[in-house]
């Protein structure tokens, strides 16, 4: 006879330690997935949003760079060039070449042309060499060639320049100054103790050019008969000053604008020497000044044709007399790298990326106030 165990319950698991059943298993895999999903969807929402605030960053930055460059340059236009109480209103500023192109925009590339863009130089004295007189009396139109003297308490005392260097003839007025400027076609050379040959492609009678080869910022060329008679002189004495230039050139390099990688690029140039890259993914660069006016509109837009023969017929380039200009204003457009994936489309121009624009106003600190 079997007889009973008391005290012992038979070996069976509880209910509560089944484990899930599929249908549980089912649902929380599904919530699983649900949460996994959204979670998802907001990073891949928040990296879209982190990569546009991170190109804009970077491009504010740049952008503030470029205008601190420019502005730099501006304000210190022709510092250095101290050429003493004869010369009234030394001429330095800036010369600029305003492009007015309305259909510069390719909206299937989202490139910008060259004809979108301006271009600037301001106009600065080389400090390597040295302020020169002539030795006589001469004329940049009839004369190739002439004897020069540095200014004895000028420094530095190089004078040999090379081949191509720009010079500016300046020649003092009660009233101002005229002037004209021509590219040397040889080096310098000595031809005494304290003298230098100076050998230069001859300007236009009246001191213009014909050219930007003897001209690069184009100051003088393509002006009016207006402009040439009151801002240039092709007739030079010996208390004329001899000045070598080194523009700093600003322009828009375009041969990249198809390369999403860095679009047009904004360049600066001293000199003769190799351009260097200031900006990437520029779409816009734009130059305006104004100018010394009358007495009852002091300032005025050097556009101003009314005031001012700065514009000819083809063109609305502030040429001619710099010295009248006395601020000038510096805007530049450029844009985040374009991501079609990104879907953003901007409001500007509809492409895929974003824009930023900032513009610097500088009164060139070397000029004459009025």
């Amino acid at each position: 006879m079997i007889r009973p165990m008391h005290g012992r319950r038979p070996n069976r698991r509880r209910a509560a330690d089944a484990g899930f059943s599929i249908l549980e298993l089912g649902v929380a895999v599904g919530m699983f997935l649900m949460v996994s999903a959204v979670s998802f969807t907001l990073f891949s929402r928040h990296q879209t949003l982190l990569a546009k605030e991170q190109a804009v960053s970077g491009l504010d930055l740049g952008l503030r760079g470029a205008l601190a460059q420019i502005q730099n340059d501006l304000v210190n236009g022709g510092a250095g060039m101290i050429m003493g109480p004869n010369l009234p209103n030394a001429p330095v500023g800036a010369a600029i070449s305003n492009n007015t192109g309305t259909s510069c925009q390719n909206t299937s590339t989202f490139t910008y042309a060259s004809s979108c863009f301006d271009t600037m130089w301001v106009i600065v004295p080389d400090p390597t060499y040295q302020l020169m007189h002539a030795t006589a009396v001469f004329n940049t139109s009839t004369n190739s060639s002439i004897s020069v003297a540095p200014v004895a308490a000028n420094t530095p005392t190089n004078v040999s320049m090379p081949s191509g260097t720009q010079i500016l003839f300046i020649k003092a007025l009660t009233s101002g100054t005229v002037f004209t400027t021509a590219v040397l076609s040889s080096a310098t050379t000595f031809n005494g103790t304290n003298a230098v040959t100076m050998s230069y492609h001859s300007t236009q009678s009246g001191g213009t050019n014909s050219s930007t080869s003897n001209d690069p910022e184009s100051i003088t060329v393509g002006v009016d008969a207006a402009e040439a008679a009151e801002y240039f002189t092709s007739s030079f004495d010996t208390n004329s000053w001899i000045v070598a230039l080194a523009p700093i050139k600003y322009y828009v390099d375009t041969s990249t604008a198809s390369d999403w990688r860095h679009g047009s690029v904004l360049m600066r140039q001293k000199g003769s020497a190799t351009a260097s890259k200031v900006l990437e993914q520029v779409i816009g660069f734009k130059v305006g000044a104004t100018c010394v006016g009358t007495t009852l509109d002091p300032h005025v837009n050097c556009s101003d044709t009314t005031v001012y023969h700065y514009s000819n017929a083809a063109s609305t380039d502030y040429n001619g007399d710099f010295t009248a200009i006395r601020s000038i204003r510096a805007t530049v457009l450029a844009r985040t790298p374009p991501n079609p994936t990104l879907g953003f489309v901007n409001p500007f121009d509809g492409g895929p990326y974003q824009v930023v624009g900032s513009s610097v106003v500088v009164n060139p600190r070397n000029e004459n106030q009025f």
